[in-house]
C-alpha cells in the first residue's frame, strides 16, 4: 500500500512538476486555461514548446541555447547525471525504478511540446474532508496522443493491480485502487489528457468538455505568445484558510492574522496575474497585482521615482537600479502591525526597548536616521576591468537626503558610540578628506581588502554618496555634484533612450542593465572555478565536460534589458524586456557561495583538492597582509613577505600543505617592486610550481584575487609581469623548485 501511494505521489509531482517546469508555449496557454473549473483559485499554464520554437528560436536566449557548445556541454551533463541515477537505482535492486527512469525522460519530452495548464480548484466544505482544494491538470496532446499513451501504460503497468478503471459519466478514466480521502483520477477526454486530485464527482470535467465564455482570467496583462502564465485569487485563498482555521478552532489566530494583512494594505490584493512571452529577441514580462486605490498600507510607502535623476548616471555601470521609498513611513506601517495584535503591555515593552537603543547609539531612528533620508535612491554596479581607477568593478549607492546635517549627526553619534569598540584586526574606521572638502569615511577590513573592497561614503549635495571603492566614490562625485556629468549619461545611450521611450507615469522602481556585461562578469568567474567543480565531479563518479561552452559571441549580443514598477488605481504594475538572462555581480556572489556550499563536503573525500584549497587560502591571507601594509605605505606593497609579520601572517601560512618533505626553499614565490595600481593581470605571488603536480599552480593577483592557472598560461603571465616590472625573468628549478626570485 505504501509503494502504491508513493507511485501516486510521484505521478501527481511529474505531471506538475515535468509538464509545467519544463512545458513552454504561446498563447493557446490562455485557451487552455479557460478550460479549468469554474472554482479555480490559480493556475499555471503553458502553450507547448511545439508552438513555441520559432520565437523561441529568434529570441537572444534561444541563439544561445540553441549554440552547438551549450548543447553539447548540456547533452553530457545530462548523460552524466542520469548515468549516475542508473547506477545508484542499479545498486538498490529496484527494478521497477530502473524501468521508470528509462520511460519518464521520453514522456517529458513529449510533454514539453505540448499546451499544459495546473489549477488549484476550491473544494466545499461538505466534500472535503482531508483537502480545501483540489489540483487539475490538463496536457492538450493533440497527435501527440499516440506516442503519450504507450508511456502511460507502460507506468501503470508497473504498479500492477494498483491502477484500476473508473467511469466518470460518460468518460473512462482510470484511479489507485483504494485511494482513500483524496482520490486521484486521470485519462483521455478526446486529444487532451485529464489529471484530477481530490474531485471523486468529477463535475470539473464540464469546463474541459464546454470551455467557459467568460473573460479570460489572464485579460488584465498584456501577452506575448504566453510562454508562461500565473493567475492567483487572493481573496478565495484567503477564504480557504479562513475556514481551515475555523474547523480548527483557530478564529483568534485567524483574527490576528487578519489584522496584521489588513494593516500592511495586503487584505485588499485581489489577485497576481503575470505573463511571459517572446517579442523578437527579447523576452517580455508583465505582471499585475490588483489591489483597488486608495492603496494602504506598504503600497502607501511607494513613491514615484525622479527619472532626471538617471540624467546623471553613469552609462559605463553594469546595472541601475532606482527607486523611492518612503522608509519613515514604512516604519510606521510595520510598527501599527506589531501594535495590531500585540497586548498593550508588549507594545510598552516594544517601546522601551526602542527607545534604550537609540539612547545607548545616540540617535533617534523614526525622526532622526529615517527622517533624514528623502527614500529616494539609485544603486548602480560597475564591471570589471573597464574603468581603469576600479579595476575590479564595484557597487556604489546615491541616496537623496532631506536633511544632510542631521543624517552626518546622526551617523557620526553612532561612529562615535561603536567606534571605540572595534578590534582594529577586524574592522578600522577612518576619516579623510575628498579633493571638493568633503569629508570621506572609511571602514577598512582585512578580509573586505583582500578582494579590494573599502566601503566608503561622503555627503554632497544633499546626497549620501556610497561605494565599495574610494575611486569610484571621486567618480560618482564628479558624475552627480559637478555642473555637468564628467562622463556619459544613460541618457545619452540610444538603447536606454529606446527602453524607456513609453514609459507610463508613476514609476516606483527602475531597473536597466547591460545584460551582455554582467553575463560576461558572470561566465569568467564560473570559467575560474569549473575545473575545480569538475575535479571535484569526477571523484564523485560524474564524468563532467572538461570545460565550459564558448558563447562569447552569444553574449555579445544579449544587449540590455529594463524593468520598472508602477502603482495606478488597478494595483502594482510590473514590466520588463530583456534577454531573460540577467546576472549581477550580485548574483555572481551568491551562486558562488552556493557552489562553494556544494563543493566543500566533496573536497573532504579528494586529498590532492583539499590541499590546493588551503594553498589558495594561504594566498589569499598573504594578499590581505599585502593590502593592509599598503594601506599604511602610500599604496606600495611590501619589499619581501618578511615585511608582513607584523599584520599577523605566520610562519604556517608561508608553508603551502602540498610542499614535498624534501623541498628546501620557500613555498611561495614574491615579486616585489609592486603596487596596488599595477597592472591587475601582473602576478604578486605564486606557489613553487613543482608543486602542482596536478598541472594547476596557484597565483595571487595584484588585486587580492587568486587562481589555480594551467602550467602553460603560468608561465605565459609570469613572463609578462617581469617584462612589465623591466625585471629579468627569474631561473626556476625543476628538481627542487627553488625559484631565484626576489622575496
Amino acid at each position: 500500500m505504501k509503494s502504491l501511494k508513493r507511485f501516486a505521489a510521484g505521478w501527481v509531482f511529474f505531471v506538475l512538476a515535468g509538464g509545467l517546469a519544463l512545458a513552454q508555449g504561446p498563447s493557446a496557454a490562455e485557451k487552455l486555461s479557460s478550460r479549468l473549473p469554474e472554482g479555480t483559485i490559480g493556475f499555471a499554464a503553458t502553450g507547448g514548446f511545439e508552438q513555441l520554437k520559432p520565437a523561441f528560436n529568434q529570441s537572444s536566449l534561444g541563439q544561445l541555447w540553441n549554440n552547438p557548445g551549450v548543447q553539447a556541454f548540456y547533452a553530457q551533463t545530462r548523460d552524466a547525471i542520469v548515468a549516475r541515477i542508473k547506477l545508484e537505482i542499479a545498486k538498490s535492486g529496484d527494478q521497477g525504478a530502473e524501468s521508470l527512469v528509462s520511460i519518464l525522460p521520453k514522456l517529458v519530452e513529449e510533454i514539453i511540446q505540448c499546451p499544459v495548464a495546473v489549477g488549484f480548484v476550491e473544494v466545499p466544505a461538505q466534500d472535503s474532508t482531508k483537502m480545501p482544494f483540489g489540483v487539475m491538470a490538463i496536457v492538450e496532446a493533440g497527435k501527440r496522443k499516440e506516442k503519450i499513451q504507450p508511456l502511460i501504460d507502460q507506468i501503470e503497468k508497473l504498479a500492477g493491480d494498483a491502477i484500476v478503471d473508473k467511469t466518470i459519466g460518460d468518460m473512462s478514466l482510470r484511479t489507485v485502487k483504494d485511494s482513500g480521502d483524496v482520490p486521484v483520477v486521470w485519462g483521455w477526454y478526446k486529444d487532451s489528457f485529464v489529471l484530477m486530485v481530490n474531485n471523486a464527482s468529477g463535475d470539473w470535467l464540464g469546463g474541459l468538455k464546454t470551455p467557459s465564455g467568460k473573460p479570460s482570467r489572464l485579460a488584465g496583462v498584456p501577452g506575448y505568445g504566453d510562454l508562461f502564465a500565473l493567475y492567483c485569487d487572493f481573496q478565495k485563498i484567503g477564504g480557504i484558510v479562513t475556514r481551515a482555521a475555523e474547523a480548527d478552532g483557530k478564529k483568534e489566530k485567524r483574527d490576528q492574522v487578519r489584522k496584521v494583512l489588513d494593516t500592511l494594505g495586503l487584505l485588499k490584493v485581489q489577485s497576481l496575474t503575470a505573463r511571459v512571452g517572446f517579442s523578437g529577441k527579447d523576452m517580455i514580462m508583465d505582471k499585475w497585482i490588483q489591489v483597488p486605490a486608495p492603496q494602504t498600507g506598504l503600497f502607501s510607502a511607494l513613491k514615484p521615482v525622479d527619472m532626471k535623476l538617471l540624467a546623471r548616471t553613469d552609462a559605463r555601470s553594469m546595472t541601475t537600479a532606482t527607486w523611492n521609498v518612503d522608509l519613515a513611513i514604512l516604519y510606521d506601517v510595520i510598527f501599527k502591525a506589531i501594535n495590531a495584535v500585540a497586548p498593550e503591555a508588549e507594545q510598552q515593552d516594544i517601546q522601551k526597548a526602542i527607545a534604550d537603543v537609540e539612547t545607548q547609539a545616540g540617535i533617534k531612528i523614526r525622526n532622526g536616521l529615517l527622517a533624514s533620508i528623502d527614500g529616494s535612491m539609485v544603486v548602480q554596479s560597475y564591471p570589471s576591468l573597464v574603468i581603469s581607477e576600479v579595476p575590479t568593478g564595484g557597487f556604489a549607492l546615491v541616496a537623496g537626503l532631506k536633511d544632510a546635517a542631521l543624517f552626518e549627526q546622526q551617523i557620526n553619534a553612532l561612529i562615535e558610540r561603536f567606534g571605540k569598540d572595534l578590534k582594529p584586526e577586524v574592522l578600522q574606521i577612518r576619516t579623510g578628506k575628498l579633493e571638493g572638502g568633503q569629508s570621506q569615511t572609511f571602514l577598512i577590513s582585512p578580509a573586505l581588502s583582500l578582494v579590494q573592497i573599502v566601503p566608503n561614503w561622503t555627503v554632497a549635495d544633499n546626497r549620501l554618496i556610497l561605494t565599495t571603492n574610494p575611486n569610484l566614490t571621486t567618480i560618482i562625485l564628479k558624475q552627480y555634484v559637478a555642473d555637468k556629468p564628467a562622463f556619459a549619461s544613460l541618457g545619452d545611450d540610444k538603447a536606454f533612450q529606446t527602453l524607456t521611450a513609453k514609459l507610463p507615469s508613476g514609476i516606483a522602481c527602475f531597473k536597466y542593465s547591460d545584460t551582455a556585461v554582467s553575463a560576461k562578469q558572470v561566465y569568467q568567474q564560473l570559467q575560474q572555478v569549473w575545473p575545480m567543480a569538475m575535479g571535484i565531479a569526477s571523484g564523485q563518479g560524474l564524468a563532467l565536460p572538461v570545460s565550459l561552452p564558448d558563447i562569447q559571441e552569444q553574449l555579445k549580443g544579449l544587449g540590455k534589458s529594463v524593468a520598472y514598477g508602477y502603482l495606478d488605481n488597478d494595483g502594482l504594475h510590473g514590466h520588463y524586456q530583456g534577454s531573460g538572462l540577467e546576472a549581477s555581480a550580485g548574483g555572481s556572489v551568491a551562486g558562488g557561495a552556493i557552489a562553494a556550499a556544494v563543493m566543500l563536503p566533496a573536497l573532504a573525500k579528494a586529498k590532492g583538492q583539499s590541499q590546493r584549497v588551503v594553498s589558495m587560502n594561504n594566498l589569499k591571507q598573504i594578499g590581505m597582509a599585502c593590502h593592509m601594509y599598503a594601506n599604511d605605505n602610500k599604496e606600495e606593497f611590501p619589499p619581501n613577505l618578511e615585511a608582513l609579520v607584523k599584520y599577523d601572517l605566520t610562519d604556517k601560512v608561508l608553508v603551502s600543505p602540498r610542499k614535498p618533505a624534501n623541498h628546501s626553499g620557500p613555498s611561495y614565490i614574491y615579486i616585489a617592486g609592486q603596487k596596488t595600481s599595477s597592472p591587475i593581470e601582473n602576478i604578486l605571488a605564486y606557489e613553487e610550481p613543482s608543486f602542482a603536480k596536478d598541472g594547476m599552480v596557484n597565483v595571487l593577483f595584484p588585486d587580492g584575487h587568486v587562481e589555480a592557472m594551467k602550467a602553460d598560461k603560468f608561465q605565459e603571465a609570469l613572463k609578462k609581469t617581469y617584462e612589465q616590472l623591466g625585471q629579468p625573468m627569474p631561473e626556476q628549478s625543476k628538481s627542487s623548485g627553488d625559484a631565484k626570485a626576489p622575496v
